[in-house]
């Protein structure tokens, strides 16, 4: 029900958006690859079909490998092909623990997704992070796993959340002011950027999802 959900709110909008900026590119006066100002020099024509099966930035962002043409797409990327791995996951574990389950996806995404930046960062570290780190599919993938972590241990284990909700929400503003300033080291900051960063603070807002949980905000509940 969640992925249907999901699926009607985002997939007709993307194709239908996907085809008219494929239709305003094909006409004479229409936006030319070279549109974004950043990238003057690039003259040719996007690879579209990757865009169709949400592949665009499965190693590498839109910027140098389409011109950045339709390149806010990269995030439901990410999201699609996790709304896609995590049923099957769950699908093929169905008959143990879920939190166990969960626990040990969140293990393997998190060691993938930062093994793989830094074996990336390895072989060059010169690589901007925005196109070849953040925007990247397959080294994000654990972004959403610790959300859902969170998620099934606040349904599992309410009470044990919620006693320690606050102590949660310390170290996750603790991790976010350790990452802002770490990013900004002359000596490893850029290490921390591409490997580390993209990990830490998903975990860090991760541990504030219980105390955001039923804010009340004004007269009503978040």
């Amino acid at each position: 029900h969640f992925m249907i959900n999901r699926w009607v709110r985002t997939l007709p909008l993307y194709y239908i958006f996907l085809c008219l900026y494929i239709y305003l590119l094909t006409l004479p006066l229409g936006p030319g690859p070279s549109a974004d100002p950043t990238h003057r020099s690039c003259d040719r024509i996007p690879d579209f079909l990757p865009f169709f099966f949400f592949l665009q930035n499965a190693t590498q962002g839109a910027v140098e490998r389409h011109c950045n043409w339709f390149g806010l797409s990269w995030t439901l990327s990410i999201e699609e092909w996790f709304y896609l791995g995590l049923p099957l996951a769950l699908w093929l574990t169905r008959r143990r623990d879920l939190v166990t389950v969960v626990v040990a996806l969140t293990i393997v995404l998190a060691a993938l997704s930062v093994g793989g930046r830094a074996l990336r960062f390895l072989g060059d570290t010169g690589y901007a992070a925005d196109d070849m780190y953040r925007r990247v599919m397959l080294l994000r993938l654990d972004t959403f796993a610790y959300g859902v972590l969170t998620y099934v241990l606040m349904r599992t284990y309410p009470r044990q959340v919620e006693a320690r909700k606050s102590l949660f929400a310390a170290v996750g503003i603790a991790l976010l002011v350790i990452s802002m300033a770490l990013v900004v080291a002359d000596d490893f900051g850029a290490l921390f950027l591409k490997v580390l960063c993209l990990s830490v603070v998903p975990v860090a807002i991760a541990l504030l999802l219980p105390t955001f949980v039923g804010l009340r905000v004004g007269s009503g509940r978040a």
